[in-house]
């Protein structure tokens, strides 16, 4: 940085142009004294401008004379400031220069997206935060003083943190004990430190103790002194096998088979290169490889990345921006948008060394998982995104018109590529005049001809599948009865609580066509909460005008339930059909967001036969509204339908390809 003020003091004194701006004055006072003369006498315009010829050409070579000093003086502050860079940059300053040259002509990209400009206190800290880590510390002092006096940023970013001493003094450690290591081999500082956090960096796994102690046996053996020079200590092989007595010893369980290779070593002193450890002692790069090792684990333990952020990140968006740049130019040409402003719209390959976690994609829903959506892990094993869009079926008809069982078992068992059901809820469950009298459809859910279904349900669980029962529906009386006193709650709650626990159902959909008080759906939902825990899950089935604060059938208000009990429920399966809502028209789905409600809590209910009532979609104009839904509205809850038997297109024959397409169709597929 010496050479670099040098050249920045020279080029203030004979760089200026105070010196040419003098000459450029005298030549326009002489063109202008000529002007005024042949305006007075115009017969003397020869003659004067004969006279004038000499001077402006003497003052044009003086004005020339004096940018070519300012020209030298630039050119070495130019140079003495780019060999600083390097000096301080290495090999970054070469990758840097490299990326910014492929975009230098080329306009900068809209800020319309700019995430940075909202949180200068992150970006203050991140630059405080670099000159430490790069030894910098006057700089770092520097900027932390200017940046707490204009108040720009200062406040809550931990400024104050990076001013402390010992944070400055555990870097300046680190960059201590890096400049005896890489330049004078003294590798005594880095075992030092190492001892004193043994058991931090055992705790994490490192080897960085043993690695140190292996390279100075290494050094041992093959003559190294001590890095003074002041005590000289005895080279060759007694040395280091002493060494390694004293130091290594403790190292014995969990690296015998590196110590005896250290100690067969001994035994081909005299031909070294020639034996089969051989490749041990080739130690060419082992320093800068300890050294970076080093710098990881230092950084690790002060809870910090081995590189610096503010590099890494600059870095990667150099590399970045002509992809992006171009991506621009493609998106304007063809009117688009992009409307993912937190991810990349296209993948951009980066150098290997930015790499640092592995992602994962979501087969099911093609999304990248995210701290709010993570992969889980179903009883099958496969992962999936936790928020993936629902595709859910009512299951209500278990037996057809001829009496032959509907099986559900195809939803797995036909899928082609991935299983397209995310959910089954099983219909429907009626508590009828006498408490404990239960029946599932028309029948006690132990009836014989019920055996199969269970069996089923099992099957369907054991590969991640949601089962839930339907509570109520088109069939009146259950919620009634649930909605009376405590007693009579009791009554009929208790039986319905057994029934959920037999079959080990995942949830309970709450079907409520029937007036029902907000006190006693609230009891309901606080109640089975309370017995099945926070997994067990609670889902609703209103109309689509319910949640538009419309005419409905339920006689609580559902915005005021999810209010006071949202975070209890899954999701609504909302019914858009029956004239109860439309789907195909675009309204009622927006305008139910525009009340606020979640997207993700919105499951879209639609009919999947013609038969099944009034408001059926056909299934390819249904894929198009899905399309055009998820894409709208990334975090689209998903579909549910009513109901499984003879689902279009398949019908009676094929039911379970209905839920497989609105999987495609809702995965981009």
């Amino acid at each position: 940085m010496d050479s670099v003020l040098d050249e920045l003091e020279r080029l203030s004194k004979t760089g200026n142009l105070s010196k040419s701006a003098e000459d450029i004055q005298q030549t326009i006072d002489l063109l202008v004294k000529a002007h005024d003369t042949i305006a007075i006498d115009p017969s003397s315009a020869s003659l004067t401008l004969a006279k004038l010829q000499n001077p402006v050409r003497k003052s044009l070579e003086d004005i020339n004379n004096d940018l070519k000093d300012v020209h030298s003086a630039l050119g070495k502050y130019t140079k003495a400031l780019n060999a600083a860079w390097h000096s301080l940059w290495g090999g970054k300053a070469v990758l840097i220069a490299n990326a910014v040259q492929k975009f230098k002509d080329k306009p900068l990209p809209s800020n319309e997206y700019d995430g940075l400009s909202s949180q200068p206190t992150l970006i203050n800290r991140a630059i405080a935060m670099h000159f430490l880590r790069e030894g910098q510390f006057s700089v770092a002092s520097t900027f932390l003083t200017d940046a707490t006096n204009l108040g720009r940023g200062s406040e809550g970013c931990g400024l104050d943190s990076l001013k402390s001493e010992t944070f400055r003094n555990e870097f300046a450690n680190m960059y201590h004990i890096l400049h005896e290591l890489k330049n004078k081999r003294n590798l005594l500082p880095a075992i030092q430190w190492a001892r004193e956090n043994s058991a931090a960096l055992e705790a994490r796994g490192s080897n960085l103790e043993f690695e140190l102690g292996k390279l100075q046996f290494i050094w041992l053996f093959v003559g190294g002194s001590h890095p003074s020079g002041k005590r000289p200590l005895l080279a060759g092989r007694q040395t280091a096998l002493e060494y390694a007595r004293w130091e290594l010893s403790h190292f014995h369980p969990r690296y015998l088979k590196e110590l005896q290779q250290l100690s067969g070593a001994l035994a081909f002193c005299p031909n070294l290169q020639h034996s089969p450890y051989r490749r041990i002692f080739l130690t060419n790069d082992a320093w800068d490889n300890l050294a970076n090792t080093f710098t990881r684990e230092f950084c690790s333990l002060l809870g910090l990345s081995a590189e610096s952020p503010l590099y890494i990140a600059t870095t990667a968006g150099a590399i970045a921006l002509p992809t992006l740049l171009k991506l621009q130019t493609i998106m304007k040409e063809k009117r688009t948008e992009w409307t993912t402003p937190h991810e990349l719209p296209i993948e951009t390959p980066l150098p290997p060394a930015y790499h640092f976690h592995s992602i994962f994609v979501c087969p099911v829903s093609k999304e990248q998982t995210t701290d709010q959506n993570p992969p889980m892990m179903m009883p099958c094993g496969h992962h999936a995104a936790e928020l993936q869009p629902r595709i859910v079926c009512y299951h209500q008809t278990h037996y057809n018109q001829s009496g032959e069982y509907v099986s559900v078992l195809p939803l797995v068992t036909e899928a082609e590529e991935v299983i397209g059901i995310t959910h089954l809820i099983v219909g429907a469950i009626h508590l009828n005049d006498q408490p404990g009298k239960i029946t599932l459809n028309d029948d006690p859910p132990n009836v014989a001809r019920n055996e199969v279904l269970w069996e089923e349900v099992k099957v369907l669980q054991g590969v991640g599948i949601k089962v839930s029962g339907m509570l109520g529906g088109a069939a009146r009386g259950s919620f009634e009865r649930l909605d009376g006193s405590q007693f009579t709650f009791e009554a009929y709650y208790i039986p319905l609580r057994d029934m959920i626990r037999q079959y080990a159902f995942d949830g309970l959909d709450l079907d409520v066509e029937e007036d029902m008080s907000l006190d006693g759906i609230i009891r309901l939902i606080d109640r089975l909460k309370a017995d099945f825990g926070d997994l067990f899950l609670i889902t609703m089935a209103p109309v689509a005008r319910a949640l538009q604060g419309g005419p409905h059938l339920s006689g609580f208000d559902y915005e005021v339930l999810e209010m006071m009990r949202g975070s209890s429920i899954e999701c609504y399966h909302t019914q858009f059909y029956n004239n109860w809502g439309n789907i195909q028209g675009f309204w009622d789905y927006p305008a139910i967001l525009q009340r606020g409600w979640r997207p993700e809590k919105i499951v879209v209910g639609v009919l999947t036969h013609p038969s099944h009532g009034h408001g059926w979609v056909a299934t390819e104009e249904l894929k198009r509204i899905l399309t055009i839904l998820k894409a709208t509205y990334p975090r689209f809850g998903g579909i549910v339908g009513w109901e499984y038997y003879h689902s279009s297109p398949g019908g009676a024959e094929r039911p379970w390809e209905w839920a497989e397409i609105m999987m495609k169709a809702l995965s981009g597929r």
